[in-house]
């Protein structure tokens, strides 16, 4: 059985009692069928029975697929946000597990985020950020990761959280432009070309 070690293992006893102690698999939780049989080597028996290993809420790890970030001026691009997680909701019977996220540290006006899914048991999110036509943003911002157990009624019970750093920059890609003053041109009617300098 490749999920329950035993210790001892017996193979010859004298007869009396001997205690057979079960460990699991790291991170691994369910019931796996035991049978013990016993020879003398004439006669036989066995005996079957179930081991539950009970479930036991795991914190997840999150990461992003990068640490930095950049898109083009009014450009659209995306990260992935990992999650490392032994835990499954089928584990758990009165709780199904929830990954949420929230983005912090960054300014509203210079850029806008979606993360897909953004909720649930998935463990591949999609990090969207597009820039709103600001001509230049660098910044550190902040992606706060949950990892709920979500009761039957609603309720939700918060297993640990993580905030990850991500360094986004926008490159600019076009320079404003300035022209200089130009004043007053005057032109006559007999000589009705002229010309002005201007820079920009």
């Amino acid at each position: 059985n490749v999920d329950l070690t035993f210790s001892p293992n017996p193979t010859i006893a004298d007869g009396g009692e001997t205690i057979l102690t079960f460990t699991p698999a790291q991170d691994w939780c369910g019931t796996e069928n035991v049978t013990i049989q016993v020879s003398d080597g004439e006669l036989s028996d066995s005996y079957s029975f179930d081991v539950t290993v009970t479930c036991e809420p795991d914190d997840a790890t999150f990461s992003l697929s990068s640490s930095s970030f950049s898109i083009n001026q009014g450009g659209t691009d995306t990260i992935e946000i990992l999650i490392d997680d032994v835990d499954k909701s089928s584990d758990f019977a009165d709780s199904n597990i929830s990954y949420e996220f929230d983005v912090l540290d960054f300014d509203e006006n210079a850029i806008n985020y979606s993360i897909t899914p953004s909720t649930g048991d998935s463990k591949t999110r999609t990090l969207e950020i597009q820039s709103l036509n600001v001509i230049s943003y660098s910044d550190t911002i902040t992606i706060r990761a949950y990892k709920y157990f979500v009761l039957s009624d609603g309720t939700k019970n918060l297993q640990n959280q993580q905030d990850l750093s991500l360094n986004v920059n926008v490159v600019n890609l076009f320079d404003e432009v300035f022209l200089n003053t130009i004043e007053t041109v005057q032109i006559s009617e007999n000589s009705p070309t002229n010309s002005i300098n201007f820079t920009l």
